[in-house]
């Protein structure tokens, strides 16, 4: 049995973002052999089970737990907040199942300086390679994510002989662990919720995530306007549009859908923006609609990210609408769980709406096939990659590495004085203050940039 220290940054309890989820949920299942303790930001407010003890991100105490720990799970944003993370020899797990540097990359697209989006992208950036520098074992969320971070892995020295000691494919370095649904069927089914959206009988579409900026609501919208003239029976729901965690600020999604939705004259009736809901009643929600949609745009993000939000869809059996590009999207599509259109196709997004809303048997197919497919996702089997590694915890980062990376790209990267005044500073700073000071340096530049802090940290909520 291994003592595992898991670092969670976003806040626990009954209303949860994905990061939240994603931890609970791992700390729960890796408890049943392991002893688990999850810290979090602020006052945990979750119930514990056997062998999990919950703890805040801002006790004293942290420091001694990790050290005492056989291993600790982090994301990359824990080293801004944990500076002694950086000299910890107890071995690391990084959490990569985010590609957070791609996602930031729509954030604040509209209207936003290049120079504070600029300065947004390197921090975030930043927080990823430290953590590919300094953790020993890296999960990623499926094959096609666990590629894009070998490369990065790759790029930064850490593909070497050490880890192909461990196996020729690096599965001993970096393997997948995908965020899951509970091993434990459904409740039965529950009365809808006392909302507009369910009155006379009506079973709404539900947007069941955030409305973040790479996701696309307004393409839904646009699709659902000229529904909404014709079936007065039709309703949309969007159940995230602030995050519940009070750090986080608003995107600028959220506004555009609410001034997009009340241009097209959707707000007298047919549309409704909830806050947050709590995870408890998700499904209520979800099992008496007519499907659940989830849109993004066509970028990069969508290729590496999963869609958390998804797979309550699977797990209770709702019919689904969503974009394609992204891993489980085009595995839901493949397996007949969801209707699949091209990113920003309101055409297409329109069909598909009117086909859930007529056809009982299509509901019901992909409501059979949906449950299928969660089996494949039960937390339990999931986390079989990380359980091995904590049956004999190892590390495998090279001590000293930050300097010749820094000494690399100094060679590398195009000369620009922008990057080399400030690869020069790194240089000096880490030769004359250590990897601590470097870290103080860091810490005072973030808190200086515009925008990053919050919506860049808790991401991954789709």
């Amino acid at each position: 049995m291994t003592r595992l220290l898991i670092l969670c940054p976003d806040r626990v309890g009954p209303l949860m973002a994905g990061t939240a989820m994603r931890h609970m949920e791992l700390a729960r299942a890796l408890a049943l052999e392991h002893e688990v303790v999850l810290a979090v930001a602020g006052r945990p407010e979750a119930d514990t089970a056997p062998g999990l003890q919950l703890t805040s991100l801002d006790d004293p105490g942290l420091e001694g737990l990790a050290r005492r720990a056989g291993a600790v799970l982090v994301q990359g944003y824990a080293f801004r907040k944990l500076a002694w993370l950086r000299e910890l020899t107890v071995p690391i797990v990084g959490d990569l199942y985010d590609p957070a540097p791609l996602a930031n990359l729509e954030i604040g697209v509209t209207g936003a300086a290049a120079r504070s989006r600029q300065e947004r992208h390197e921090l975030c950036l930043g927080f990823a390679i430290e953590l590919l520098l300094h953790a020993d074992f890296f999960l990623a969320a499926h094959e096609r994510a666990r590629d894009f971070w070998l490369g990065m892995l790759a790029a930064l020295g850490r593909v070497d002989p050490k880890g192909h000691a461990l196996g020729p494919s690096f599965r001993g370095l970096i393997d997948t662990l995908p965020t899951g649904v509970p091993s434990a069927p459904p409740p039965d089914l529950a009365p809808a919720p006392a909302h507009p959206a369910y009155a006379n009988g009506r079973r709404p579409f539900i947007w069941s995530g955030g409305i973040w900026d790479w996701m696309d609501a307004e393409t839904l919208l646009r699709a659902f306007a000229p529904l909404a003239a014709s079936r007065p029976d039709a309703a949309l729901v969007f159940l995230g549009t602030r995050h519940p965690n009070p750090e986080v600020p608003p995107m600028g999604a959220a506004a555009r859908a609410r001034e997009l939705a009340a241009g097209l004259g959707l707000l007298e009736g047919q549309v409704y923006f909830e806050e947050w809901t709590p995870l408890a009643q998700r499904h209520a929600w979800l099992a008496n609609a007519t499907a659940g949609v989830s849109l993004h745009g066509a970028h990069l993000e969508a290729r590496f990210a999963w869609r958390t939000r998804l797979l309550d869809h699977l797990w209770l059996g709702t019919p689904s609408v969503v974009s394609t590009g992204d891993a489980l999207g085009d595995e839901m599509v493949a397996a007949g769980a969801a209707l699949g259109v091209a990113p920003g196709d309101a055409a297409a997004v329109r069909v598909a709406l009117s086909a859930l809303l007529d056809d009982c048997e299509l509901r019901r197919r992909q409501s059979a096939a949906a449950r299928t497919l969660a089996g494949r996702y039960a937390w339990p089997d999931l986390v079989a990659p990380l359980a091995r590694f904590l049956t004999d915890p190892y590390t495998t980062r090279n001590r000293g590495s930050p300097l010749r990376y820094v000494d690399y790209l100094k060679e590398f990267l195009p000369h620009s004085p922008f990057h080399s005044a400030r690869l020069a500073r790194a240089r000096n700073v880490l030769a004359t203050e250590g990897s601590r000071g470097l870290a103080r340096r860091a810490l005072s530049r973030a808190a200086r940039a515009v925008g990053l802090s919050a919506s860049a940290r808790h991401r991954g909520e789709d």
